[in-house]
């Protein structure tokens, strides 16, 4: 029988990461993550993630961001976003983060173009909110099916990548979310990742593996979709920067069965 190494555990709290290569293993009183991310270098870009816990332990809030610029630019975007997300770690609503963002980007002058998810799990309703800005969508996986979780359309210009348009709405969408269903966050070096013969992982690829390694463990998953992939591209990913969080919906613990684990954790961002 296999056994998973004990995660991290973070109760309002946050862990935060940038394009350096490294793999986390996090738990809140909500979700279970195995998080990869892997780096080709500055000339391709930046991914940014983030995790994190508050709201009595109710409100579990994600984030992926892919900047296409490097350096400054991926430091910049990666302040401006900790900053909102900490300003609204109690709030379900994950569009008015990205309004943040878009605002701050133009009154900034910020020339890298960049898309990115924002997502909060409310564990007592069993919802999932959630908001992009020109990202892939995210997919929730349940029985054996995955299933993207698809954006909604606005009355004009609506989740474009942060830094086309001024003034652009960031719809929020809602899904219910029960205790084992599986979640996968990512960027598009993931889903754009080239094989020998040129052509892409693609979405169905990526939704094939997601199904076939449902009933693995999440560490054990993580490494195989990992292994997939390095198969796909012939050996390396080195084509752009590589990020995903593969996330499990947990079983809502009674109150007096639930511990306090305190922490706080902030990676460096390059």
């Amino acid at each position: 029988m296999s056994t998973e190494p004990e995660p991290f555990r973070i109760r309002c709290a946050e862990i935060w990461g940038g394009v350096s290569a490294k793999e986390d293993d996090v738990m809140t009183p909500g979700v279970r993550a195995a998080i990869h991310t892997s780096a080709s270098g500055f000339a391709k870009g930046g991914d940014l993630h983030y995790l994190s816990v508050c709201a009595y332990d109710t409100l579990t809030r994600i984030a992926v961001a892919d900047v296409r610029g490097h350096g400054e630019a991926v430091s910049d975007l990666s302040e401006w976003l900790y900053r909102s997300l900490e300003r609204r770690m109690n709030d379900f609503d994950s569009s008015t983060v990205l309004k943040d963002l878009n605002s701050i980007v133009h009154a900034k002058g910020f020339e890298a173009i960049t898309t990115a998810v924002v997502a909060t799990i409310h564990r007592d309703k069993g919802l999932i909110y959630y908001s992009y800005a020109g990202h892939p969508p995210a997919l929730l996986c349940r029985a054996g099916e995955c299933q993207a979780l698809e954006s909604g359309e606005g009355s004009g210009p609506s989740n474009l990548p942060l830094g086309i348009l001024p003034g652009t709405e960031y719809i929020l969408q809602s899904a219910r979310v029960m205790p084992g269903d599986r979640l996968f966050f990512y960027s598009d070096g993931i889903s754009e990742c080239p094989g020998a013969a040129e052509e892409l992982y693609g979405d169905d690829r990526m939704a094939s593996e997601l199904r076939r390694t449902l009933t693995l463990p999440l560490t054990e998953a993580r490494s195989a979709i990992v292994r997939d992939l390095v198969a796909f591209s012939n050996g390396s990913l080195l084509h752009d920067d590589c990020t995903f969080l593969l996330m499990e919906n947990l079983p809502p613990a009674p109150f007096w069965k639930r511990r306090i684990f305190p922490a706080k954790r902030r990676d460096a961002i390059p």
